[in-house]
Order: C-alpha cells, then sequence, then structure tokens
C-alpha cells in the first residue's frame, strides 16, 4: 500500500475524485480514502499544516496502514533564483532548516527509485533539496540564509516532518511539489492566485504513475 497526503484537500483532489474507492473514513478527524490506481493500492488524506500535525497525521496512517511507501504531493515555495512559479519540485532528500543549532539539521534521503520513475513520468522536474520549517517564508533575508545554509531550493512547511516520521518506521518516501510562491514579499499574494491554479498538478503526475507502474510489489 502506498500513504498518499497533502496538506490541503485541493492538493490530492484528482485522487479523491478519481480513485476505484473501497473505503472511505476518518482518522484524527482527516478524511480518507483508500482504492486502488492501476495496481497500486492507496490510502489518500489531507488537512495538516505545519510539521507537528505533519508528523502526527503520517504516524497515524502509518500505524493504520502499515504503507510500504509515502508520497507527500502540494505546493511550496522556490528558494533557487532558477526556479519560477508554476515548476515542480523533486526532493532528492529533505531537511528541517528550523533545528537548532543548525549542524543538527538532519537530512532524509528520498526513495531512488520512485524518483526514477516520477523522472520519467515528468522529465521536466526540477530536482533538489526541499527544506521544512515551521513558517510561511516572505523574507528574502530568511530565503537566502534557507539556501545557503542548507543548499535547498524550495521550502515548505511539511515535508521533512512526513519524511523524518516515515523514515522512523522504516518506510521509503517520496516528495513531488510545486512552486506557487518565491519566498519573497510577494509570497502570501502568489501564493492566494497560483496555489489554486497549480496545487493538484504534482498530484496528476503521481497519479499517471501510479497507473501506469506497479511501486510497490507485496
Amino acid at each position: 500500500m502506498i500513504l498518499i497526503t497533502g496538506v490541503f484537500d485541493a492538493e490530492v483532489q484528482p485522487f479523491f475524485e478519481s480513485i476505484m474507492k473501497l473505503e472511505v473514513g476518518n482518522l484524527l478527524e482527516r478524511r480518507y480514502v483508500r482504492g486502488v490506481v492501476g495496481h497500486n493500492e492507496v490510502v489518500v488524506t489531507s488537512g495538516f499544516v505545519g510539521k507537528v500535525e505533519a508528523a502526527m497525521v503520517t504516524q497515524a496512517f502509518i500505524d493504520k496502514f502499515h504503507p510500504g511507501m509515502v508520497i507527500h504531493v502540494g505546493a511550496c515555495g522556490g528558494v533557487s533564483d532558477k526556479l519560477k512559479v508554476g515548476d515542480l519540485v523533486l526532493a532528492t532528500e529533505v531537511v528541517e532548516y528550523d533545528v537548532y543549532p543548525t549542524h543538527r539539521m538532519k537530512r532524509f534521503k528520498s526513495s531512488v527509485a520512485l524518483s526514477e520513475r516520477i523522472i520519467n513520468q515528468a522529465p521536466d522536474v526540477y530536482i533538489g533539496i526541499l527544506a521544512t520549517g515551521d513558517k510561511l517564508v516572505s523574507d528574502l533575508k530568511l530565503r537566502k540564509w534557507v539556501a545557503e545554509n542548507t543548499d535547498a531550493v524550495a521550502l515548505d512547511m511539511d515535508s521533512a516532518a512526513v519524511a523524518k516520521v516515515a523514515t522512523a518506521n522504516g518506510v521509503e518516501f517520496g516528495v513531488l511539489k510545486i512552486v506557487v510562491d518565491l519566498c519573497d514579499e510577494k509570497a502570501e499574494e502568489d501564493f492566494n492566485e497560483y496555489f489554486p491554479r497549480y496545487a493538484m498538478i504534482p498530484a496528476v503526475h503521481i497519479m499517471e504513475l501510479l497507473k501506469h507502474h506497479v511501486i510497490i510489489r507485496s
């Protein structure tokens, strides 16, 4: 089984709408749908903001469903000057940037096999490190600090927590995100404009991947 997670419903809506449903329920007051995409069994959920909620939800779903992989999808902010709004970002690894002292920042490596599949599915995806912290970044000084101290190309508020819990449970993970702001003074304005337009795109790519490939073999 594969656990698909997103922060907001819109980020996983393609799964909610299109999978062959086997079960619909609630866990920790979060809606989930269990079903089939291609020859893959999946359980899909959303509804968490920040690292604490992301970790809590991920652990609860791992405990209940025992997935062999977690795939986290949704929106992020661009840190690299090479990125623009609408670019897909595939995390090679994730790191918590707001852990101090900085030498204690722990990195979590994504599934190489899943990453290779995603690259074949979405060849224009931008590949790099994704940083996570409990802050909506709209500050060029902080953006620069994150880039210099983590080598991240993008950031969000959740991926490292999902990855940390998955890794602690011996579960592989992958993160596919899309840039909806550039972590500058226009971040909130850009998020409000571009999130509705782009948020579901990573989930669409993962759905297409799962339709044509078996990701977890029993």
